[in-house]
């Protein structure tokens, strides 16, 4: 017969009970019960006793790392955890270190109960953070001390994708994959055959197929974002809330749409974008994966690779690195990725809709917001952007995707198939200029966004293969010869389908490029998205991201990604204001887990990148006279099309196809913009050319397009006033200037054409 519950005593570590045998006499038994052993002795189906052992556990590891020592956000996030207040029914332990602050400089234990943060006695294996037998002992403490019908484990810091997480501060090491599976599955917990109810990363880019393949023997269910995180990550009181209120009655899929939830609920109080995280049913992966297995096996036998390919490089890709491509995490999202593949090889569309009918098996609950708006909930590492660099491709596969525990035949397409293709084609794109183009609607009228008048256009023989077309901005350097900034990128305003298959592409210049409170931007990515309303209306968007840097040279110096998306109409929205990824001391990035606000008093000036062709130097630059100073915040920031600066600008065309390889074509037009001229039409001839230039006392004038008629040639300087006038009558003139140095524009006017150039006068 089983002994009858007498009485309990709970203290702060164990609880222990004292039990009457029927029909004998009071007797203590000094055994100590862990929560299983509980439910043997209570027969109550819901224990109403006071003080019974708690029913949930959570664990949280926090590596502090910069998001605490520059920002404090793991201090905020532990607020959150005591604001909950009543944890009667719940464990909460956490641990903190890995930062350059006082008292996060070393690992230390906490019980948050009831509103209160209580120091533990846990003794970590070594200082760092960083270190997977730190987190084996810590898991098997919590454990050991605070047992629980269901455990929660939680990473938060930064977090790396395929690479990792976790950027210990002052160890300057993070944790890999294959480390963070050794020190989960090295403790006590999964030794006893027993799984984690929910195993989630409050950190950037975790909820991707390979991480989730790698963990799924420890868990059952799974949170995690395909994007960066903004820097308030969860909001946990509403977690420990409901942890305590529901207890044991709440599964891990239930507490994963409550993290969701909380996430974007914080987001919106705190206005911050570029949102995904999703909830994912670990015990589904393995049918996922077969899947895709059978979708690249398909493709192998088909001779589809190169199409898998084309269809990575126009799906949604996150955290993208501006200024080092090459850099960029390479991860995609793996339903948008089906989707394309159904595009590019219908003849895969069977297989990737039994792709995307697992995925959606798998992810039971996902958000995103609209700067995101093809993320499915879970994403997949596709080498794209670093196929422009092979010493970094072989750095990441040797480092990081190779050694992950990951399904080896999708690693094999990867290594063996996907790569290889993409770096077998070596063959550019090719086109070439098509001066004669004009493009006419019906009416009559130009096919153009903008109201220019010249057309820049290039004829593009097989544009099957093109990733991208785009048109660029370049104006030369005033004070350096054969020197050049590149304003960025736009796409073309127009497109002609020609009878012999060829395709051209046609800008139309009208003196204006996208600013950004006036300062041209350059515009170092852009995408076209689409997006379907409620009642099945789709919108065309167009999303840029432009480099800048705050505060450069002070103490504050931070340097930024800056992401607009705007729609048809140019209605823009201001996404998201980022720090670029920094460059870890193991040769990675570090991505960051944050969104900058800005701040009254900040001075913000955009990046340019300069190329010479001298020296085949690239780099980038600021205009010291370009400052956008803030005054309220973020929305001090205005997208708009604004009149160029004075100068010499030309157009390119960039060719980029599916296996990143590029060509550039330039337009031999140079327009000038001056305040004299203030014309959107002030294009130089290429048959008018001046040299020496630079010049000194002298220079020589050539004129191709000298029909033997006289010709008046007018100089100005950069304020507008005429300093010379001449009227000339041969092919070849020679010109004696006594000046001071600076840059002048030439002007020609025969037959009452002009035609303009610029000449620098060097004393």
């Amino acid at each position: 017969m089983s002994p009858v519950l007498s009485s309990i005593k709970y203290d702060k570590y164990y609880t222990y009970f004292y039990f009457r045998p029927p029909n004998k006499k009071v007797r203590f038994y000094d055994k100590i019960f862990k929560n299983s052993e509980l439910r043997n002795i209570c027969d109550f189906p819901k224990c109403e006793l006071r003080n019974c052992p708690k029913t949930l556990d959570k664990i949280v590891y926090i590596i502090g790392s910069d998001l605490e020592s520059k920002s404090d956000a793991g201090t905020t996030d532990i607020e959150e955890m005591l604001d909950a207040g009543n944890t009667d029914q719940v464990n909460v332990v956490i641990i903190t270190g890995g930062a350059n602050k006082e008292g996060w400089e070393t690992p230390k234990a906490y019980l948050i109960e009831n509103g209160q943060k209580l120091n533990l006695d846990f003794t970590p294996v070594s200082n760092e953070m960083s270190s997977p037998e730190n987190v084996t002992a810590f898991i098997n403490y919590a454990l050991d001390a605070y047992p629980g019908d269901k455990v929660s484990m939680v990473f938060w810091n930064h977090g790396s994708d395929i690479r990792g997480y976790g950027n210990d501060e002052l160890s300057k090491k993070h944790l890999s994959l294959p480390q963070i599976k050794a020190a989960i599955g090295a403790t006590n917990f999964i030794q006893s055959n027993k799984k984690f109810e929910l195993l989630g990363f409050d950190a950037c880019l975790m909820s991707n197929i390979e991480t989730q393949s790698t963990l799924r023997e420890f868990a059952h269910w799974f949170v995690g974002s395909e994007e960066q995180e903004p820097g308030h990550g969860w909001d946990y009181k509403p977690i420990i809330s409901a942890m305590n209120s529901q207890g044991s009655a709440l599964s891990g899929d239930n507490l994963g749409r409550i993290i969701v939830d909380g996430f974007f609920a914080q987001a919106a109080d705190q206005h911050t974008t570029a949102l995904t995280l999703s909830v994912t049913d670990l015990t589904r992966i393995s049918d996922l994966e077969n899947s895709l297995n059978n979708l690249f096996s398909a493709a192998i036998a088909g001779n589809a690779v190169q199409k898998i390919h084309k269809a990575r490089s126009k799906t949604e890709e996150y955290s993208k690195a501006l200024t080092d491509p090459e850099y960029s995490e390479d991860m995609v999202d793996l339903g948008d990725l089906m989707k394309k593949v159904k595009e590019t090889a219908p003849e895969l569309g069977f297989l990737a809709n039994d792709v995307l009918s697992q995925l959606g098996e798998v992810v039971v609950y996902s958000r995103n917001d609209n700067a995101r708006p093809k993320a499915t909930g879970i994403s997949i590492y596709m080498p794209h952007q670093v196929l422009v660099n092979k010493d970094v491709l072989d750095e990441v596969l040797n480092d990081n995707y190779s050694p992950i525990d990951f399904n080896p035949d999708i690693k094999s397409f990867i290594l063996d198939y996907y790569i290889p293709t993409a770096i077998a084609d070596l063959n550019p794109p090719n086109g070439q200029l098509d001066p004669d183009f004009v493009f006419f609607k019906k009416n009559g009228t130009h096919n153009t966004k903008r109201g220019g008048e010249l057309i820049s256009a290039i004829r593009v023989n097989n544009d099957d293969d093109l990733e991208q077309i785009q048109v660029m901005l370049i104006r030369e350097s005033e004070s350096t010869q054969n020197e050049y900034l590149m304003l960025g990128s736009t796409f073309p305003d127009t497109v002609s389908f020609n009878e012999d298959g060829s395709a051209t592409y046609g800008y139309h210049w009208d003196n204006e490029w996208l600013s950004i409170n006036g300062h041209p931007a350059y515009i170092s990515d852009i995408f076209p998205y689409e997006i379907t309303d409620d009642s099945g209306n789709v919108k065309q968007y167009t999303r840029i991201q432009i480099p800048a840097v705050k505060n450069l040279e002070t103490s504050s110096e931070e340097f930024l990604i800056v992401s607009f998306s705007f729609d048809e109409n140019f209605n823009y929205v201001l996404e998201s204001i980022i720090p670029e990824p920094e460059s870890d001391e193991l040769g990675g990035m570090i991505v960051p887990k944050s969104r900058v606000a800005l701040k009254p008093g900040d001075k913000v000036q955009l990046l340019y990148e300069s190329f010479n062709e001298d020296t085949d130097e690239e780099f980038f630059v600021v205009n010291d006279d370009d400052i956008i100073e803030i005054v309220n915040g973020n929305s001090d920031l205005k997208l708009e099309y604004a009149y160029l600066e004075d100068g010499r600008y030309q157009l390119a065309f960039l060719l980029e196809d599916h296996s990143q390889n590029d060509t550039l074509i330039y337009d031999n037009s140079v327009y000038v913009v001056t305040t004299t001229t203030g014309a959107k039409d002030v294009k130089i001839n290429p048959d008018f050319e001046v040299y020496p230039n630079p010049a000194q006392n002298a220079f020589s004038l050539d004129y191709n397009g000298f029909d033997g008629k006289p010709f008046i040639l007018n100089m100005y300087d950069m304020n507008g006033r005429s300093v010379l006038t001449k009227t000339l009558n041969e092919k070849v003139s020679n010109i004696q200037v006594d000046h001071a140095s600076g840059v002048y524009l030439l002007e020609i006017n025969s037959n009452g054409k002009k035609t303009y150039d610029k000449i620098i006068i060097n004393k």
